[in-house]
């Protein structure tokens, strides 16, 4: 199987690192001026094309929001507007909703000085920045970045293979386990035995002792914000643990019955502005497979007797913490319009811990999103409650907000947003077997590791499933999956389990986040010498949540320098901090020595894999028959450092050797393509390096004979993939190289017995649609600008429809042209489906807002306008009017008579109106006399 999203995520960061340049202030945040842009081109899978966001001074004027005919903007700056009718402006939107009761409160932050525009999609974003930020008033302008979910392939347990005897081995256990929840043992992340293959025992979150240790297991005064696809929030498994807006539930449909600024949010909302009507924010919620399995680790029910528990579910007594569900993506996350006012709504509605399985699309963190964050720290757990914008009560279980994100799957150096924005919590992950999962992202930005499981496997075969995290589904299901996404609800579950415990007045979320970041232990060893330093304080355990800052810091280091070849070995037993817990890292210092005398120094951090009491070793790798100088310390988990030690090693004569090949590859036959039939090779399980132990490192190339038939990826440097693309056969060669150069290769024969047989997928989401008026406005898609199937043409795709209000608008297909029509005033949302020969089949969503109730008639004859929309023509047709003629006028948005004709209406009251094509893009009311009467319709020109 494959990380669809690690993928999207690799493509992406190298889109970032080669197009996008920021300047960069401060944390990492990106801030756009007129004065300090270098300006480039953005891609398609970074940044939304036709969108611009920008945010106003605090001197400026609010902007008038809506949709308007192209070139005719009206936002009460006519500085901008004229700078937005060039660039095809048709609407404005604002970024964050004014909140209700809250507004004032958003207001002091800025939130309301934020805007989307919309402009002509083949106008670049970057023309359009350099435009806007040029004028006075406007004090940021960017991009609107996409984001993407963290997760790899979620698969539903039906579909998992357990061995016998791994089956056996958990039925022994669970008469053992905490709660009567029937899948808790398969969840081996909570508490790892080491009796699944391959698993090393305490590879988990200790969570069964944690419970015990901190008195709790949850408690439903502390909200989880999930913010991420749909949470199915009547899973049987997580219903009762789901955060209720009463207000909303007995309130009436359609009205914001707890003047918080959002409608019918019941269980949280949709945060998608292409799904909602944008009068009326809070939109609705549909269940999503990652959100869903997100919010069951957090909070999945404990002691209901089905299913699986979560780290904070509580005891099946109505006492688990509530999540919150904040819709902000579909599964695929290919929303048109990212989110941003979520994090607002978090704050204002009582969430206190925000739970961010997902990534911004960028290096740095776009101010927009910043904006949002920083509202959440600084407001959650308090009111305003005279409205002034001034917190004065706190009415939750602490003060302030806790953000905490998953890191990111590319397995680099470069850990995304806003996992890295300050006071974020970022979240690697470990495998089963206790190492940093291939695909984590590691280095600054990382605060804690946790289990995120792996689906993929090492040597020739898949790793079994049953090393992904188990976690809720929806339709009640289960499923396992993999990812810093799981990772990420793990750390949150913990947060809101340690909030439980110390939650009451005046606990801060600066204190929360200690607690949890404090709450590690370290990895073992071996560990790959490329993580040092990018691990944070090592792996998080719940049962540590309870130490106290020690009076003393971290024992001084009692190491050696040892000479080796072409290295140093520095060791000696690991230092303890004022608890008695191992330290967690230590700042490292080196330098050659020549003639007697110090270069300077290079600074690193080392990672201690090491517990209390063992030796810690590190090879310094250097030079051969050179010396050098060290200095360093001891750090611990609280932040205090030992006092420094100096030592100085000469290195060893050093002779080097090749790798070797410890074993040939096997001839490989795959036999399908597809990315759930690739291949993967873990690399040092192949070749070795006698002269590792002094330091040498591998490196891996790898060619292809065919690209054509498989594709090959070497993930997080060590890690081979053969994926097949179609029926062939190719040899993959693999060379292994040591930092002298000397190399080794093999080869691999792989052949592919046949093509893919993938699903089809939605390469575009249809979005929304706003119908001008009902009766005679339709709209047609061809769905095949839509849709991706990558077994095409040899495979056939057939489409269906079907409107949640048929009464509001109407859905019909033929062959692949979807047409809307409206009927009356109103919201529906139209579900497309696509399915391909095998059954195969995949969903997207078009939400429909008809504006108006068709035209006034004054007479017993109707109006039909078609087509519509229209380019150069339109046809009326006055049915039950019979023939003569008949007076035409075209009305603008603004009501401006735009042009006026006669027509000839035929037998049938049918007329053809050509010259429209001079026409601005736009919706136009048409009016028709004809024997006295008039007859009124909307017509859209394209």
């Amino acid at each position: 199987m494959k990380f669809n999203a690690y993928l999207a995520i690799i493509a992406m960061a190298a889109l970032c690192a080669s197009c996008v340049k920021e300047p960069v202030a401060g944390d990492g945040v990106g801030q756009t001026s007129g004065e300090d842009r270098d300006y480039a081109h953005y891609s398609d899978d970074v940044a939304v094309r036709g969108w611009v966001r920008i945010k106003l001074d605090e001197q400026s004027q609010p902007l008038k929001v809506g949709a308007f005919t192209r070139g005719e903007v009206e936002s009460g700056d006519p500085r901008l507007d004229e700078i937005a009718a060039q660039l095809g402006a048709t609407e404005i939107r604002r970024v964050y909703a004014d909140g209700g009761r809250f507004a004032e409160r958003r207001r002091r932050f800025g939130l309301h000085r934020w805007y989307d525009i919309k402009i002509d999609e083949n106008i670049p974003v970057t023309r359009a920045e350099a435009s806007i930020a040029e004028l006075p008033g406007v004090a940021y302008v960017q991009p609107i970045y996409k984001v993407k979910l963290l997760g790899g392939p979620i698969v539903p347990a039906e579909y998992v293979y357990v061995p016998a005897a791994a089956q056996a081995r958990r039925s022994v256990a669970a008469g053992e386990l905490p709660f009567d929840d029937p899948d808790l043992s398969k969840q081996w992340h909570y508490h790892n035995d080491g009796s699944i293959e391959g698993m090393v025992a305490g590879a988990d979150i200790n969570l069964f002792e944690g419970w015990e240790v901190l008195g709790t297991k949850g408690d439903p005064e502390v909200i989880v914000a999930v913010i991420d696809s749909g949470v199915q929030w009547d899973h049987p498994d997580l219903a009762d643990n789901m955060w209720i807006n009463e207000a909303e539930l007995n309130g009436v449909k359609g009205e914001d019955d707890d003047n918080n600024g959002y409608y019918d949010d019941i269980y949280g909302g949709c945060f998608m502005p292409n799904y909602y009507p944008h009068d009326k924010p809070g939109g609705i919620l549909k269940a999503g497979t990652h959100g869903t399995h997100v919010a069951g680790t957090i909070a999945a029910v404990n002691g209901n007797g089905i299913g699986v528990c979560g780290v904070a579910g509580g005891t099946g007594n109505h006492d688990g913490v509530k999540l919150m569900t904040l819709q902000v993506m579909r599964d695929d996350a290919a929303d048109d319009i990212p989110f941003n006012d979520v994090f607002p709504y978090a704050a204002d509605n009582g969430a206190v811990i925000a739970s961010c399985s997902w990534t911004i699309s960028q290096t740095g963190m776009d101010q927009a999103t910043k904006d949002g964050i920083d509202y959440f720290q600084a407001n959650a757990g308090w009111d305003d409650t005279d409205g002034d914008g001034i917190n004065d009560v706190q009415t939750g279980p602490m003060q302030g907000g806790l953000v905490i994100a998953g890191a990111g799957n590319s397995g680099t150096d470069k850990v995304f947003y806003p996992a890295k924005y300050k006071d974020v919590i970022g979240v690697g992950a470990i495998d089963g077997d206790m190492t940093v999962a291939w695909y984590s992202e590691y280095g600054e930005g990382i605060d804690v590791l946790a289990p995120g499981g792996n689906q993929e496997g090492s040597g020739e075969y898949n790793r079994p499933e049953i090393w992904g995290v188990y976690s809720t589904y929806p339709n009640g299901g289960y499923a396992y999956s993999a990812g810093t996404s799981m990772a990420c609800p793990h750390v949150s579950g913990v947060a809101a389990l340690i909030l439980s415990k110390f939650k009451g007045q005046g606990f801060t979320a600066e204190e929360l986040r200690n607690k949890v970041e404090r709450s590690c232990r370290p990895l073992s060893e071996p560990m790959d010498p490329k993580y040092h330093g990018g691990i944070g304080n090592g792996l998080i355990d719940v049962t540590l949540a309870l130490t106290e800052v020690p009076e003393e810091g971290p024992e001084k280091p009692q190491f050696e320098a040892i000479p080796a070849p072409a290295s140093v070995r520095i060791t000696g037993p690991v230092p303890v901090d004022g608890n008695g817990m191992p330290v967690v890292k230590y700042n490292f210092e080196y330098a050659e020595v020549v003639n007697g005398t110090a270069g300077e120094m290079t600074r690193t951090v080392l990672s201690n894999t090491y517990n209390a009491g063992e030796e810690f070793v590190y090879m310094f790798p250097g030079k051969s028959e050179a010396e050098y100088k060290f200095r360093m310390n001891a750090v611990d988990r609280y932040g205090n450092e030992s006092e420094y030690i100096e030592l100085q090693s000469e290195t060893l004569e050093f002779e080097n050797h090749a790798p070797t090949l410890l074993r040939e590859f096997s001839d490989v036959e795959i036999r399908q393509a597809g990315e759930d039939y690739a291949r993967l090779y873990t690399l040092v399980t192949y070749f070795e390096d006698e002269d590792a132990q002094y330091g040498d490192e591998m490196t891996f190339t790898v060619e292809n004979s065919n690209d054509a038939v498989v594709r090959t990826e070497l993930r997080n440097g060590r890690t081979l993939a053969v994926i097949p693309l179609t029926k062939g056969s190719c040899v993959v060669t693999v060379t292994a190289t040591d930092t002298r150069g000397a190399s080794t290769t093999a080869a691999i024969n792989v052949t592919v017995l046949a093509g893919a047989g993938s699903a089809p997928t939605f390469k575009r989401q249809l979005g929304s649609l706003t119908l001008p008026a009902a009766g005679s406005f339709v709209r047609q898609y061809d769905l095949n600008d839509y849709v991706y199937d990558a077994d095409m043409p040899d495979d056939e795709l057939t489409f269906s429809a079907v409107s949640s209000d048929a009464s509001v608008v109407t859905a019909a297909v033929t062959g692949t042209t979807l047409e809307v029509t409206g009927l009356k005033k109103g919201d529906a949302t139209v579900q497309v489906t696509v399915t391909d020969r095998g059954g195969n089949s995949a969903e997207n969503e078009l939400f429909v807002s008809v504006a108006q109730e068709p035209g006034s008639q004054s007479g017993g004859a109707t109006l039909r306008l078609y087509p519509n929309p229209a380019t150069d023509y339109v046809n009326i047709t006055l049915s039950g009017a019979g023939s003569g003629s008949a007076d035409v006028v075209f009305y603008d948005s603004a009501a401006r008579q735009v042009m006026k004709t006669t027509a000839e209406l035929d037998a049938s009251g049918t007329a053809r109106i050509d010259g429209i094509s001079g026409l601005t893009p736009g919706a136009y009311t048409v009016s028709v006399k004809q024997g006295g009467n008039t007859y009124k319709g909307t017509v859209l020109k394209r």
